[in-house]
């Protein structure tokens, strides 16, 4: 299976971008070990089916296209 074609060009390497004067850095912490116990013994939370044939890539059975909406979302922090 082809991932991608490299082809060698003459374009010029992308401009850099400044960086923001103010970044903030994620906020990150801890699970609790009860939490993370329970999460461990836990089976997958969105179970995923991948196959393909000859007319496409499936998930859960369904066809792949790129443009298709997300299979599940989760809020922040969840």
């Amino acid at each position: 299976m082809v991932l991608a074609d490299l082809i060698a060009g003459s374009d010029p390497p992308p401009r850099k971008v400044a960086a923001a004067s103010r970044v903030e850095h994620p906020h990150f912490e801890p699970i609790l070990e009860r939490d993370m116990l329970r999460l461990e013994r836990g089976e997958d939370s969105i179970p995923g089916d991948f196959t393909e044939d000859k007319h496409g890539f499936y998930i859960n059975g369904r066809q792949y296209g790129p443009t298709d909406p997300p299979l599940t979302t989760a809020a922040i922090g969840s």
